[in-house]
């Protein structure tokens, strides 16, 4: 995913670049998607896995300095594990498990989008951020009475719908971004694009947790 975006980026912000490059830009963004989807294809798990892990880590290396300045290796650590299980192994065999019960939303209708965009919300979410709110504070050392505490000190805050100022973190990023997955992206390509909305969501996590 990488290889895609910064041919991109570099385009975005070089639009003098000669016109060339950008179409050597263009093929070899073409390139990298084609092998990427080749892989994920037929690795799709273990790339659900590597991709939940590498940018959620990186994503919670970077919270970490944002926030205090310094990073823990110990939490970074904890938090690739994590996420290497809980958003890359399960969150990629929950997407498998919509599509072959529910059906392929591609082609299908608005109303089949929206039943999986609620499962998810409704069903996979809580599990998934009460694991990393029980699992984060329990692998960097704070015990099981701390990490229990953690998950019901926070886990409302994220998964409450709320109209105030501070709005549902969970609904706020990943309704909006469901509806387009499901309707729009085949399944082998949702966990890498779940795994870089998840680096973003990380943030949030990394200042509770």
């Amino acid at each position: 995913m990488l290889l895609i975006l910064l041919p991109l980026t570099v385009a975005v912000l070089h639009p003098s670049l000669p016109t060339a490059r950008l179409a050597h830009a263009h093929a070899l963004v073409g390139r990298a998607r084609d092998a990427y989807s080749v892989v994920a294809t037929k690795h799709y798990l273990a790339t659900a896995a590597a991709s939940s892990g590498i940018l959620r880590a990186g994503a919670d290396l970077a919270g970490q300095c944002a926030r205090d300045g310094a990073a823990d290796p110990t939490h970074t650590l904890s938090m690739a594990a994590v996420a290497t299980v809980v958003s890359g192994l399960c969150g990629a065999q929950w997407m498998r498990h919509l599509d072959s019960t529910l059906g392929d939303s591609t082609a299908e209708s608005a109303g089949l989008v929206a039943a999986k965009a609620f499962a998810d919300y409704t069903c996979f979410a809580p599990c998934a951020n009460s694991a990393y709110l029980f699992l984060l504070p329990l692998l960097t050392g704070a015990g099981v009475e701390a990490a229990t505490t953690s998950v019901v000190a926070h886990l409302p805050f994220l998964m409450q719908a709320r109209i105030d100022r501070r709005r549902n973190l969970e609904f706020m990023l990943w309704m909006p971004y469901n509806l387009i997955a499901f309707s729009h992206l085949p399944l082998h390509l949702r966990p890498a694009t779940s795994a870089l909305l998840s680096a973003l969501f990380t943030v949030s996590i990394a200042t509770v947790a």
